[in-house]
């Protein structure tokens, strides 16, 4: 009985061994699984965002053509002109166009973007919501200039009911001719 209790203990331990590696190699197998399919995953990601860069480089001559086109609709000034002049004139011809009063106007130093030049015009004014909202529209779509509002504040005007008092800033955007 001994012998065969020792021969039992044998195939108990070699029975346990083979299932303790059984185990080990089935969460290897797991593990190695599931990083396979976080590998494919990665992989399926970047071939699609390495297909949108292609396509995207392959359209570089449409998006050199619309940025040439927009380039030459912006306003290009004279060497010796004064910008601060021009934009104080078109901004204050839109403003009158669409019943906004322009109480103040102040310009800043001319600054470089990329090729362009710029200039930040900071503009106080009153005006009802509709003339207001009109006079953002004409500013966002003029073909006189291009202009961004940058920032603004506004506020019941007290002196007459219904409409609004406020300062905004504008960023325009030029070019300088050669």
């Amino acid at each position: 009985m001994a012998a065969g209790s020792l021969r039992e203990k044998a195939v108990i331990g070699t029975l346990v061994v083979v299932a303790m590696y059984a185990l080990a190699a089935g969460l290897w197998f797991m593990r190695f699984r599931h990083v396979w399919s976080e590998a494919a995953d990665r992989f399926a990601k970047t071939e699609k965002r390495i297909a949108h860069e292609d396509r995207t480089i392959a359209e570089k001559g449409k998006w050199d053509k619309a940025y040439e086109d927009e380039v030459l609709q912006i306003r290009e000034l004279d060497e010796n002109q004064n910008p601060d002049t021009f934009l104080y004139g078109l901004v204050q011809d839109i403003a009158t166009r669409n019943h906004i009063t322009i109480s103040s106007q102040k310009t800043s130093r001319e600054g470089v973007a990329d090729e362009m030049k710029k200039m930040k015009v900071d503009i106080e004014w009153v005006g009802a919501l509709e003339t207001l909202v009109k006079f953002l529209y004409e500013l966002e779509t003029t073909d006189e200039g291009k202009f961004d509002v940058e920032s603004m504040n506004f506020n019941p005007y007290a002196k007459r009911p219904g409409f609004l008092t406020g300062k905004m800033t504008l960023t325009c955007i030029y070019r300088r001719k050669e």
